[in-house]
């Protein structure tokens, strides 16, 4: 565990590098902040996906993280807003759908759960 946890410090480092380099580059944070994720540096993690947000609103990818990482820290109001922001963002982000409905189960609101996972299978029939 050592071994890993000392090749995702140095990778922080190499981002962190990165980001003093091209502070406006959404991808440097994003990249960050997914380290910090599996680092377990949740709140690290939080502020790079917002940074990367910030930069480029548009950008789904961290959008999902950013409610990936509310998940992991209980916040399931806040994952859900995020998720809506993502799929207002790309409707058919087949991801943030199938995040939707799990963190819409774990708020007791199995009816819309259930509406996201039939629009995920509408949209992949290889769904399951």
């Amino acid at each position: 565990m050592r071994h890993i946890s000392g090749e995702l410090a140095s990778a922080i480092a190499d981002y962190d590098r990165a980001i003093e380099l091209d502070p406006a580059s959404g991808a440097g944070w994003l990249a960050r902040g997914d380290l910090r994720y599996r680092q377990g540096d949740l709140e690290g993690a939080t502020l790079d996906f917002r940074r990367a947000i910030e930069i480029e609103p548009a950008r789904v990818d961290a959008h999902l993280a950013l409610a990936r990482t509310s998940m992991a820290r209980g916040d399931h109001a806040g994952a859900l807003a995020r998720l809506d922001d993502t799929l207002r963002l790309e409707p058919a982000f087949l991801a943030a759908l199938r995040l939707r409905a799990d963190v819409l189960d774990l708020l007791g609101r199995a009816d819309e759960a259930l509406r996201d996972r039939a629009r995920a299978r509408a949209l992949d029939p290889e769904e399951e």
